[in-house]
């Protein structure tokens, strides 16, 4: 499809994710209606310019209201973008709400796309918390092959969706792709504890201390990396109810504050992590996304030393502060 016949509907498009697939598909020259019910606008407005801005529909939405939703959806859209739901810990404080977004949110936009002649290709943010414990797993990699087992509310919501994808599939031949990041990091990210990062890269720029919450081994993704392929996905004609962990980078913690203090050496000693790991694997490997939309990964060092000179140009603008 021509990119100016395209029109991209993003819910939870102020969040971090959102702002970052907001801004590609704004340069790309795409049409986009972005929702969201509760805005964070430092992660928009760090992440998109005014330009950019100027550029997006904005509608504030709940993705509870079903009517709402079918009205965005039949508006001329061509792919849907869900991203709308709760981080941890708020998904853990509040898991009534943390289901009704993200499961139920996610039922209103299936049903919005039912009835139309034309369907909108859907795209939808699970997690790689849907998996158990590092046990659960063989030498503690994920495969394609490897079952979910989540350990927490938030892991359980977004395996629900997963399996609301397949029912929908099912019984009216929808097609989709539930896409499984870990530990997204990039300029613009402040909330959910995956965070951390991130935060550890703005608190250099800073020139501030910084602890960050957890140790041991995770993936790390580069935000720009995730969000193309939730645009590419969404562009990909999928056959099925399809769900692809992202591919990333297996790091240590400690490494990469190495990389972070290599580049900041002013920041040595002042990024340091505690003892308490992730109990999840941190070990993907799954060639699903990339037979759909190809490879994505980007070198871990260059996408932290972008990041960093990111947030420092940022703060010199006075777009964003620490703490």
């Amino acid at each position: 499809m021509n990119k100016q016949n395209e029109h991209f509907l993003i819910t939870g498009a102020r969040g971090f994710i959102g702002s970052w697939i907001c801004r590609l598909l704004i340069e790309e020259g795409v049409r986009v209606t972005a929702t969201d019910i509760a805005p964070d606008p430092r992660s928009m407005s760090s992440v998109l310019d005014q330009a950019h801005l100027d550029q997006i529909r904005y509608v504030q939405a709940d993705v509870r209201d079903a009517e709402k939703t079918k009205e965005l959806v039949a508006d001329d859209v061509t792919s849907v973008i869900y991203l709308a739901g709760l981080l941890r810990p708020a998904s853990e404080e509040n898991p009534g709400l943390s289901a009704a977004i993200s499961v139920g949110g996610l039922i209103n936009a299936f049903d919005a796309i039912v009835p139309l002649s034309r369907r909108p290709s859907l795209v939808y943010s699970s997690t790689a918390a849907v998996y158990g414990p590092v046990a659960n797993y063989p030498g503690g990699k994920i495969t394609a092959q490897s079952e979910p087992g989540p350990l927490d509310h938030y892991g359980l919501h977004r395996w629900t969706m997963e399996q609301t994808a397949e029912v929908y599939h099912k019984q009216h031949g929808i097609p989709s792709v539930g896409l499984r990041p870990w530990v997204v990091y990039g300029a613009g990210r402040f909330n959910g504890l995956s965070a951390q990062p991130s935060l550890a890269m703005l608190a250099a720029a800073a020139r501030a201390p910084f602890e960050v919450q957890f140790g041991g081994r995770v993936v790390v993704q580069h935000v720009r990396d995730v969000a193309l392929a939730f645009i590419r996905s969404a562009r990909a004609n999928p056959q099925g109810a399809l769900c692809a962990n992202i591919p990333g980078e297996s790091v240590d913690i400690n490494e990469l504050i190495a990389e972070i203090t290599d580049y900041v050496p002013e920041a040595k000693g002042k990024i340091t992590c505690n003892n308490k790991v992730f109990e999840t694997p941190s070990d993907l490997d799954d060639e699903r996304l990339e037979n759909l939309i190809g490879p994505l990964p980007s070198p871990t060092g260059a996408r932290v030393r972008e990041t960093i000179d990111e947030y420092e140009r940022l703060l010199a603008q006075g777009r964003i502060s620490w703490p």
